[in-house]
């Protein structure tokens, strides 16, 4: 500006008066400022343009946009004239210093003039204040009415158009991280197949979108909400446990299948019973429902330190985003439950082959007890053989894990175990595999009832012998995970069963032939002694060895016939195993002795 400008404004303001003053000039100026702020433009860019216009205005020479920062404790260069700033460095100025002084020292040298003073204008209203225009202009301009009226004027439509400005941006900024982190959540949707991580790229997403400070994710277990995964850009939340249904505001979500928006938590609210919670001072709250099937499997929540931070918009963001995290958790399930079968069959295959390769009944039991607490993760198993002419079992078998607090394995091997369980009895009644929730089992004894046992949780499936016929029984107990038997794993345990049976059918069959085979040989010796001995005792020896073999019996007796009394007299017996030498008559009566002497049996 040359001297002669100077001049004319120091010593003849009625220039500026007189176009300040005018109504129609207000209003063309105003209407210009406020043409200047459209929405979708760069604010610095704007600002510039504007505070150019105004220095033009009232023939300033230099000027100033500041912008409180978001803690509203400093004040950021936005667009400037006249002073020693940098465009990559803008100036940031504390709020409690003296801003005149301030700008004063960094204004362009041969700017400043004694005559000169600055005039601040503070942007936005009384209660929210978004910052301030400080102009270096003609000292009595500070104080004129008509210049304070215009620039009155003016801090409305510059405050309208930066707050919308802002807003704009805001939303743009929003948009952009809320496209960008759906991006990123699709692609996590699809390929995570681990829940905790996808847990956390959820909740990242969540809080990007909606501005939280917090975002959990809590998965419905038994009676209460699973403590799954929280985050905040700060830090990660872990191992915090359960959330009891009965004390905790989510509840509501859960019973009624409704999201909830808390726009001011309350100081003794019982979200701080969690534990995450305790020392966070957070205010405001929006939890929506994640559904399968219009079932209530777990909670999105985020939570804000800003009371009434969160809108009905965000609300409905929320709820869109449940949907595929349900999609997301029902894939992962499937898969791990996938895995989960694949694996169980694997072990199932492994331990069959064993089963099968066996010829021993005793070595068999223990195999399908390893097999039945590994297929379905147990830490209790048993397997017994049921006969039904003694009412016992036997080669009842048991494997109780340490953990348990019980001896590790037991057996009863050539003993048998009274049979008096009632879910025993109703396997062998029906036929079919029973699962239950926690049962007590009794054991008596002829005097007395035994302590019972607790099983937390119980899965029995029949064995059954070659004509179909029930003929013992496979039992698991105490998941290790803590859960209770499913439909699974009463599938898995029933395949072991079957190919349990086959196993025991063989097995028996085997011993059976392997029985004939070695009475079968016995007869032969017998036979060659026969026809070559002729030491009768020798021979009658060998016959009631072969016979006590070849039938698998105790007591066989030889009786000779004679003539001169007319009657049957035994010569050789073997008694319960024990051999006997006698003489005493065998009593028959005559239609028993005809059918002797006819070849009769």
């Amino acid at each position: 500006m040359s001297t002669e400008s100077k001049s004319s404004i120091v010593h003849n303001p009625s220039r500026l008066e007189e176009s300040t003053n005018s109504k129609q000039w207000h209003k063309i100026v105003t209407n210009m400022i406020r043409n200047s702020f459209e929405v979708g433009k760069n604010l610095p860019d704007v600002l510039s343009s504007v505070l150019e216009s105004i220095l033009v205005l009232i023939q300033a020479r230099a000027g100033m946009f500041m912008l409180l920062s978001d803690d509203k404790l400093r004040l950021v260069e936005i667009a400037s004239k006249g002073f020693t700033t940098s465009k990559f460095q803008p100036l940031t100025i504390p709020r409690n210093i003296d801003l005149e002084g301030f700008l004063r020292k960094r204004l362009i040298p041969g700017i400043e003039c004694e005559e000169r003073d600055f005039l601040i204008v503070w942007l936005g209203t009384k209660d929210s204040e978004i910052g301030a225009l400080a102009i270096y202009c003609a000292g009595w301009l500070v104080h004129d009415q008509n210049t304070n009226k215009l620039l009155e004027l003016l801090k409305a439509q510059i405050s309208s158009g930066i707050e919308r400005m802002l807003a704009y941006n805001k939303i743009k900024r929003r948009d952009l991280i809320a496209k960008a982190s759906l991006m990123q959540l699709g692609k996590a949707l699809g390929s995570k197949l681990d829940i905790k991580k996808l847990a956390h790229q959820i909740t990242h997403a969540a809080m990007a979108i909606v501005e939280a400070d917090l975002c959990d994710v809590l998965l419905l277990k038994q009676g209460s909400l699973e403590f799954l995964v929280a985050s905040s850009f700060n830090k990660i939340l872990k191992g915090y446990g359960d959330v009891p249904l009965k004390n905790d505001p989510a509840a509501r979500i859960v019973e009624r299948g409704k999201p909830v928006i808390i726009r001011n938590i309350h100081p003794k609210s019982r979200f701080h019973n969690r534990l995450w919670l305790k020392d966070e001072q957070y205010k405001s709250y929006i939890g929506v429902p994640i559904k399968q099937e219009d079932k209530v499997i777990g909670i999105l929540e985020v939570f804000s330190k800003s009371s009434a931070k969160f809108s009905d918009a965000d609300q409905k963001i929320l709820q869109s985003l449940a949907g595929p995290i349900a999609a997301a958790l029902r894939n992962i399930r499937s898969i791990e439950e996938t895995k989960k079968k694949a694996e169980e069959l694997k072990i199932l295959h492994s331990h069959t082959s064993q089963i099968v390769a066996k010829t021993d009944i005793e070595k068999v039991m223990k195999e399908i007890v390893d097999a039945a607490r590994s297929a379905v993760g147990c830490l209790m198993a048993a397997a017994a053989l049921y006969n039904s002419k003694t009412n016992c079992f036997e080669y009842r078998t048991t494997y109780i894990d340490p953990i348990l607090g019980e001896r590790g394995l037991t057996k009863a091997q050539a003993t048998s175990a009274t049979y008096t369980e009632d879910v025993y009895a109703e396997i062998l009644r029906t036929g079919r595999a029973l699962r239950l929730d926690d049962i007590r089992l009794h054991k008596k004894d002829n005097s007395k009832q035994s302590e019972g046992v607790l099983l937390r949780g119980f899965l029995g499936v029949p064995l059954v012998d070659e004509h179909k016929n029930t003929c013992g029984v496979v039992m698991a107990s105490f998941k290790k995970d803590g859960s209770l038997f499913t439909e699974a794993d009463e599938e898995v345990l029933s395949t072991l069963a079957n190919q349990a049976s086959i196993a025991i059918q063989s097995i028996r069959l085997y011993q059976q032939l392997e029985q004939k085979a070695k009475g079968l040989k016995n007869l032969l010796a017998v036979s060659q002694q026969v026809n070559s001995s002729n030491d009768s005792s020798r021979v009658q020896k060998a016959v009631v060895d072969a016979v006590s073999n070849l039938f698998d019996v105790k007591s066989v007796c030889i009786a000779l016939y004679n003539e001169a009394e007319d009657s049957l007299r035994i010569s050789r017996s073997l008694i319960n195993g024990v051999e006997a030498l006698a003489n005493e008559k065998l009593l028959i009566d005559k239609s028993m002795k005809s059918q002797l002497f006819n070849g009769k049996q």
